[in-house]
């Protein structure tokens, strides 16, 4: 097995001024469908099922979100699939749905892959597989173990509770 980088090791990361990004997701909500706690040392990992936009824009969904906290509680960073709701926008500016869709029909727009952290927001593409819990954790796991440099699997702790 292989052993995580000791807490010596582990570069120090800014917290996120949430601020500066329009769209975020909500790192400390507990996710309208749930969630859970995963531990990855140092770090404390949030996996949020479908949470609120921390500056309440509406048009925008999260449908999976990982938010990631230093041992002083600090929003790090965030691996999140993102998605445009069509309808909340066509409401939003009074276009019609069929303006935003052109030829998909569909009420949301793909899925892209996105990090956040303290210097940036990394758009890393379209989503193409069938997002289920267990593919879009491991999807966004992937994009922290790179982010961080990170080598063993986290752990489960439990459910995200408030």
């Amino acid at each position: 097995m292989r052993q995580t980088k000791s807490n010596s090791d582990t570069r120090a990361l800014q917290p996120i001024d949430s601020r500066r990004w329009q769209a975020i997701p909500d790192p400390r909500d507990y996710g309208r469908r749930g969630g859970q706690v995963w531990i990855w040392p140092p770090y404390r990992c949030h996996l949020q099922i479908d949470p609120m936009s921390l500056h309440g824009e509406s048009y925008i969904v999260y449908p999976y979100v990982v938010s990631v906290f230093d041992h002083h509680d600090n929003h790090v960073l965030s691996a999140v699939f993102e998605q445009t709701d069509y309808r909340e926008l066509a409401r939003l500016t009074k276009e019609r749905v069929k303006d935003f869709t052109d030829k998909t029909k569909s009420w949301f727009s793909e899925v892209r892959a996105i990090l956040y952290t303290a210097q940036e927001r990394r758009e890393y593409g379209m989503v193409e597989d069938v997002l289920s819990l267990e593919n879009a954790r491991d999807y966004l796991f992937a994009l922290i173990c790179d982010e961080l440099d990170l080598e063993d699997a986290p752990v489960l702790r439990g459910d995200l509770k408030p």
